[in-house]
């Protein structure tokens, strides 16, 4: 392993207590290889016994921890600290928590005696505080110690008092349940939204624990993340400027859908961990939750972890292990070499892109959000759906536009030239940065339906009888039980303030605007110009809403009007297509099969779950890497800056070919459904790329029987 990754540190992390006999393992290890402690769960026996478990609004005790932490409670503490002093005696210095969550399933937890004391604490800003670095945007810029109103204000905007939620003072907080939020005023809906921010903000304390107590020891605590979830209740941004934390791994599972939220989102992460001086790494699972047959051939798992590696992650963490590693890398052992060569090929295509520096384009097309650290929407890293936001329809145009956070919106204005602008709830200051940017030449802004209408009061807007909303399922999004709220007196931009909300749901006429799609009397995209000649540019009905012929027309003429780059202008058959650059050449990653049970992310009997060595059968994936229809050809047509001959090679394929191109590049996909083409105009560069390309493929050949070994 050493030989085949000799630029690499090696950390052998397993999942249990360690055993004394690591004390004389440890020192023999050799240079360039490290233990790791990989703490897991949580026994909860004495807990129940004790009756110290967490609990939800209707006094219902937590079952289980499952891989969850949940530590308000200084007992729990306590025994995760003797966990890390433990390890700590025997020589490790090197921790992680596995799948480091709030507990999620079956709704909100955290309201137990401790979990309330623990806010009451937060409220009053009698607790330790969170140390952060520098490098957030606005007031914590310059990092140091803050609270927990620094910590809301930072996503809200503004700060509470008691009276804010009917209280006289903190001592009195009592967080309230999801359905007495949804059926109650303007308090409990505050109040469920300073509920959500408290378990985000104790979910940051106690990974600080984790860091302090391993530093204690002279060692770093690193962190296994499912995704960051409003359930999860992780902050990933948070994460990375605690001072005392390591390193975040993020983990990904599921079909290749959940790279589209890789593509467009993560490089906010990554940035906000570039500006902590952190750096973001990847977990990628060999099989639902770990184990039994991967639901991907190995040559999938190569892009997966290349594009991982592409939008900027750092290390490679596999998971797992089943076996030692000589039975594993036995072809003999068919399962179990199975599950070796989707490790190495995820290695593989991960340390390519490490070592070659090949990264996503930047852009100047911005998304403007929310994230789930206070609000009910959707997960970025593995999806689009963040309410009625413009990620869905952008990507299924092709755009390879950025996603940014509402809160850290002022980052990007200088680079952005097209602004899509869409959080559920707005601050007035964020319109106000938005006029000033428009005030610069050459800049777009589009919005929709009732967003510049609705501002951020801190409620959580949640519809009438909602109640302990959890989702396993990436298609879905917590936004979809939420209520709208508008105030129309609060209208930043003069221009919106003579519209109206029809019975259909489709917003006024703008007075003086050009209708682009529609008409007079039901409008659909209209465009206002500034005296400067910048636009402004309103769809007259959210997003979502818009059926297919109406999605089409749209993104024409927004495509048109606000000269949207598109990493591919037609296909012959639906695709998610990546785009990469390396230092001479280009890099297209396209996936087709769309339709496959083995593209969608989240866990589910699609992926084959518990599919052990029994009943392996390498030729039954949900997404294989050969197209079961043999003959299938799906093309597409890629912009090129100039006309001429291009050499292309696809990769896995390992054609090499000449393609005339004028505007488009033709490139096709047969009998696969995933593949990698690298391409430039041809000449003595292209030509040596792709001599390293065939050399490094060859790296592939133990691993991946399907593809052709000679051309």
């Amino acid at each position: 392993m050493r030989k085949e990754f000799p630029n690499w540190d090696f950390i052998l992390a397993p999942v249990w207590t360690p055993p004394l006999s690591v004390a004389k393992e440890i020192p023999a290890l050799p240079e360039n290889v490290f233990f790791q402690f990989q703490k897991t769960r949580i026994d909860a026996g004495w807990l129940q016994a004790a009756g110290r478990m967490p609990k939800n609004a209707q006094d219902v005790s937590l079952d289980s921890f499952g891989n969850s932490v949940l530590a308000t409670d200084p007992i729990v503490q306590a025994g995760l600290k003797s966990e890390i002093d433990y390890a700590a005696s025997l020589g490790i210095n090197n921790f992680k928590q596995i799948d480091y969550v709030w507990p999620w399933w079956k709704g909100r937890w955290g309201y137990d005696e401790a979990s309330v004391a623990a806010y009451r604490e937060d409220l009053s800003g009698s607790d330790e505080g969170l140390a952060i670095l520098p490098g957030l945007t606005g007031k914590l810029a310059a990092g140091g110690v803050i609270h927990f109103w620094d910590y809301y204000e930072y996503y809200h905007g503004l700060r509470l008092k008691p009276a804010d939620l009917g209280l006289q003072n903190w001592a009195l907080y009592k967080p309230i349940s999801e359905k007495n939020a949804a059926q109650g005023g303007d308090i409990e809906k505050r109040n469920l939204g300073v509920f959500i921010l408290l378990y985000h903000y104790e979910w940051l304390r106690q990974a600080q624990r984790f860091g302090r107590w391993a530093k204690a020891h002279g060692g770093t605590h690193s962190y296994t993340l499912n995704p960051e979830d409003l359930g999860n209740g992780g902050d990933f941004v948070f994460l990375s400027f605690l001072a005392d934390a390591g390193t975040p791994y993020i983990e990904y599972f599921g079909g290749p859908s959940v790279l589209r939220g890789a593509y467009h989102n993560l490089p906010f992460y990554v940035d906000k961990a570039n500006h902590a001086g952190k750096k973001m790494a990847l977990i990628l699972e060999k099989g639902q939750a770990g184990h039994g047959q991967h639901y991907f051939d190995p040559e999938i798992n190569y892009l997966y972890a290349f594009e991982s590696a592409a939008v900027g992650l750092r290390n490679y963490h596999n998971e797992w292990v089943e076996s030692n590693w000589r039975r594993m890398s036995d072809p003999k052992n068919e399962y179990l070499y199975d599950r070796w060569s989707n490790w190495m090929t995820g290695a593989l295509g991960f340390a390519f892109a490490r070592e070659k520096q090949i990264r996503r384009p930047e852009t100047r097309i911005y998304n403007i959000t929310v994230r789930s650290p206070g609000y009910y929407v959707g997960s970025w890293i593995s999806g689009l759906k963040q309410g009625q936001s413009f990620g869905p329809l952008l990507e299924e145009w092709h755009v390879p536009y950025k996603q940014w956070e509402r809160a850290s919106m002022a980052d990007i204005l200088e680079k952005a030239d097209v602004i899509f602008y869409t959080p559920p709830s707005s601050r007035a200051d964020d319109w106000k940065l938005l006029r000033e940017w428009l005030g610069i030449p050459g800049k777009k802004l589009v919005t929709h339906s009732n967003v510049p209408f609705s501002f951020d009061d801190g409620q959580a807007r949640l519809a009438r009888n909602v109640e302990n909303i959890t989702y396993t399922d990436i298609e879905k999004c917590y936004s979809d039980f939420t209520s709208e709220k508008n105030d129309f007196k609060a209208v930043v931009f003069p221009e919106f303030r003579s519209l109206k909300k029809s019975g259909s749901g489709t917003w006024s006429p703008i007075p003086n605007a050009r209708i682009l799609v529609g008409n007079i009397s039901e409008p659909l995209l209209s465009s206002i110009t500034l005296e400067n000649g910048n636009g402004i540019y309103y769809l007259h009905k959210p997003p979502v809403r818009l059926n297919p012929d109406e999605r089409l027309e749209v993104m024409k003429v927004l495509s048109g009007n606000l000269e949207l780059p598109r990493t591919i202008m037609d296909s012959t058959a639906p695709v998610m297509a990546h785009a990469f650059a390396g230092a001479n050449v280009e890099f297209l990653n396209v996936w087709t099969g769309l339709d496959k049970p083995g593209f969608k992310g989240g866990y589910g009997p699609h992926l084959l779950p518990k599919r052990g060595a029994d009943e392996f059968d390498r030729k039954k994936r949900p997404y294989p890497w050969r197209d079961e229809n043999p003959g299938r050809k799906v093309s597409v047509e890629v912009p090129v800056a100039e006309p001429g001959v291009y050499r292309v090679y696809a990769f896995l394929s390992g054609k090499e070919t000449l393609v005339n191109a004028s505007h488009t590049l033709q490139l096709d996909v047969t009998d696969v459904l995933a593949e990698q083409f690298c391409y430039a105009k041809d000449g003595p560069v292209i030509q040596s790329e792709i001599v390293a390309l065939k050399k490094h493929r060859e790296r592939l050949f133990p691993y991946c029987p399907d593809i052709p070994k000679k051309q």
